[in-house]
């Protein structure tokens, strides 16, 4: 009996070892590229991964909320609240600590030296990476409560569909490889498409049960996604603790009947009210306080303020003062008291100084450094810091308006699991999902201007810290499909309301029945 044991010991060392000099050539080999399918990016490629002969976890079929919690075990531990994850061609150190036997999976402790990559925009090449493991490390226990013990280290294959553009597919490509650092075991998958073709090509594939075990696009696809029944709901395995590192704005963007459809990893585009510091010293804190900076500066060739009410620019403040434009049925709830507060606040910027609507005005003149204080999308901050210089231009918290605040919209995007993936496939592909939301990917991933949904996050663009900031504050843009909809009753409202000195309970009632109807001829 004792040398049945002893043969069965050294033939499972043996398999391990052979594993593992297989897991180690093929990581050697890197990113292998080919050539991609319509005007794609090179795809990244990967060598054959050898059929496991150990049981998948969490197995196919809906994910079982007992098994280990998402994102998994061994994200990056950061030193302290902050710290900048290491730019390549940084010497920087991440120790990821082990926390306790039932975690899931991976060796006691893996140092990560930053990966050989392409540098980032302004980086330099970084040194080959360094990995070191305890040989002797007991192996990892399955989860207290997992159905089927979870699946040992394989070679795994993450696919990915996306449509950055190429300063971003650099910074991809570090964060997969500083991945595979903690995980040597992934091999990744990478293809580009346009983003006005990603969502048909990953429709088309997923419903013949192909396509990327992930998928990078922007919020407003999410929901049509999960109502065709092609995305993962991963609400079941999200800790509460984990999902509040994200901004809440930011999480709500993938939030849909109930359901977790996937995850935020960048702010797409927000509305913040700009200011120009040479003009306006001190941000300020409350609304009164807004009308009396502008007043003070309103003069002979300079405004204070110039404000937008179009919708877009504009409407986020019904929320920020408590108010809703769409329940979870998609049907409008603006039509009250608050949709009334809403209209007096938009006629109350015109004692803080000029109020524009779906107008550029506001942005020409202040890069002509003739205003304060205006209210504009993240997207324009590169143009106003070039015209008045980036040392002036700064990006102000939403000040405060009775029990309320102003507000601006966001837009995410988003992460999401392909609902195919089952087994070893869906556990990586989560633990990747989970990768990019560590801080410190998330400040390596700010490099390619991608502003960050995570908090107590440092970043080195000042611009883009103070945008973070301020979003803790906003409001999210309605991803409902019925809010489509909407948009243009509400504009009209505005527009009535202002040119034609309309009744504001009037406006909102017209443009509750103009939806309505618009949303019964279209079956909603």
């Amino acid at each position: 009996m004792k040398s049945d044991n002893h043969l069965w010991r050294t033939l499972a060392i043996l398999l391990i070892l052979s594993l593992l000099t297989w897991g180690c050539a093929a990581s050697e080999q890197g990113f292998q590229t080919g050539p991609g399918t319509e005007t794609s990016s090179p795809t990244v490629t990967t060598t054959d991964t050898p059929t496991s002969i150990l049981p998948t976890y969490p197995g196919p079929g809906p994910i079982d909320e007992a098994a280990t919690p998402y994102p998994g075990a061994e994200t990056p531990v950061f030193p302290s609240p902050g710290a900048p994850y290491p730019y390549p061609g940084s010497q920087a150190t991440i120790t990821v600590e082990p926390t306790g036997a039932s975690s899931y999976p991976g060796p006691d402790t893996t140092i990560i030296s930053p990966p050989t990559a392409r540098p980032s925009p302004g980086g330099t090449a970084a040194p080959t990476p360094t990995r070191t493991v305890d040989p002797l490390a007991t192996p990892v226990e399955p989860p207290v409560g997992t159905a089927e013990p979870p699946p040992q280290p394989a070679p795994k294959t993450v696919s990915i569909w996306h449509s950055w553009n190429e300063t971003e597919q650099q910074v991809l490509d570090y964060t997969l490889r500083s991945f595979q650092t903690v995980y040597p075991d992934t091999y990744f998958m990478v293809t580009y498409y346009p983003e006005e073709q990603l969502k048909a090509k990953y429709i088309e594939a997923a419903y013949r049960n192909e396509g990327p075990s992930l998928l990078f696009g922007p919020a407003e696809w999410g929901p049509e996604l999960y109502d065709l029944e092609l995305v993962v709901d991963v609400a079941p395995i999200a800790e509460e603790n984990f999902l509040a590192t994200i901004n809440p704005a930011a999480l709500e963007e993938a939030r849909y009947h109930g359901a977790l459809i996937g995850l935020p990893h960048a702010i797409r585009e927000g509305v913040v009210m700009f200011r120009n510091k040479s003009i306006i010293l001190d941000p300020p804190a409350t609304f009164d306080e807004l009308v009396a900076a502008s007043k003070n500066v309103t003069g002979i060739g300079e405004v204070g303020a110039y404000l937008e009410t179009s919708f877009f620019f504009a409407g986020a403040h019904l929320p920020g003062i408590g108010g809703e434009f769409i329940d979870e049925n998609g049907l409008p709830v603006f039509n009250n008291d608050t949709g009334v507060a809403w209209l007096g606040l938009l006629n109350a910027f015109n004692q803080v100084g000029i109020t524009g609507y779906n107008t550029d005005r506001d942005v020409e003149l202040f890069k002509a450094g003739k205003i304060g204080i205006i209210i504009e999308s993240t997207l324009r901050q590169g143009e106003l810091a070039e015209a008045i210089g980036a040392e002036n231009l700064a990006i102000n918290p939403w000040p405060d308006y009775g029990s309320g605040s102003l507000a601006g919209f966001i837009k995410t995007d988003n992460i999401y699991v392909n609902a195919r993936t089952a087994g070893d496939e869906r556990y990586s592909s989560l633990l990747v999902m989970g990768f990019f939301l560590a801080r410190e990917v998330q400040a390596i991933l700010s490099t390619a201007g991608h502003i960050p949904v995570v908090s107590e996050i440092s970043v080195e663009d000042a611009w883009m810290q103070e945008a973070v900031e301020a979003f803790q504050d906003a409001m999210p843009y309605p991803i409902h499909p019925a809010f489509q909809v909407y948009t243009q009753p509400l504009d009209n409202a505005i527009s009535t309301y202002f040119n034609q000195n309309a009744a504001p309970a009037s406006v909102l009632t017209g443009a509750e029945q103009v939806i309505l109807s618009q949303l019964e001829a279209e079956g909603q």
